[in-house]
């Protein structure tokens, strides 16, 4: 019996060490593409204004690139505080009318910026002339049942799906402003919200998407006004 020496292979029969890394490399690009594809599906994101009216059948008041407020050092120095300056006086018009309203602001989670709308709603009806109040929402319901006619009332509330006495109060306020942030709310979140509060008894709805981004793009899927590149000085 004989033992043949060993030879050298001629030819490699299978994959190299980087053909192995860059097959795993191109599956896991591939598995995570699909696993946010799945998940904008199932879970979609808001992107425009007529996206929520369509999906969740109620107005967009206004749009803002982001929340805190301006700049108190130069307000309007920046692109996004125009941004914000042409969105207030949008939602002050949209809101205005004759009365003297109760307005519940609330948002769609903590977090989403509801108590400076609700500073601007007041700021913006005691601009108009008319006496106006700020309240939390747990001292609400005695405010309410001895308000003046002559008053307006705007309602700082915790989140939707946080608090039932939001949910309580709805009916016996004119006008609910819920708020929304586009970075983390989900179109499934934002109906369910809005369901909450037209079956408690909400008699109309309307949303302010925050954190749009600070584009043109943006301004204009969510149909707000884009700032002129220079700001008057007086």
């Amino acid at each position: 019996m004989r033992i043949s020496a060993p030879s050298a292979p001629v030819g490699d029969d299978g994959l190299g060490a980087a053909a192995h890394v860059a097959l795993g490399a191109t599956l896991g690009l591939i598995t995570t593409a699909g696993l946010l594809l799945l998940n904008t599906l199932l879970r979609p994101r808001i992107y425009s204004a007529q996206q929520l009216r369509e999906f969740v059948g109620v107005p967009v008041l206004t749009a803002v690139p982001h929340l805190p407020e301006l700049d108190v050092a130069d307000p309007g120095t920046s692109h996004a505080d125009r941004q914000l300056m042409e969105a207030r006086p949008l939602l002050t018009s949209r809101l205005r009318d004759d009365g003297h309203p109760v307005l519940l602001v609330l948002p769609d989670r903590t977090g989403s910026g509801a108590s400076t709308i609700a500073g601007w709603v007041l700021a913006d009806r005691m601009d108009d002339g008319h006496e106006a109040h700020l309240l939390e929402l747990r001292d609400a319901r005695l405010t309410l049942a001895g308000r003046s006619a002559d008053c307006t009332l705007v309602l700082d509330a915790p989140a939707a799906s946080e608090s039932a006495l939001a949910q309580s109060v709805a009916p016996n306020v004119d006008a609910v402003i819920l708020v929304v942030d586009s970075r983390r709310a989900r179109l499934k979140h934002v109906e369910d919200a809005v369901t909450r509060l037209v079956d408690a008894g909400a008699p109309m709805v309307g949303l302010v998407v925050n954190h749009i981004g600070r584009t043109r793009q943006a301004a204009r899927a969510y149909e707000v006004p884009w700032p002129a590149s220079e700001v008057p000085r007086g």
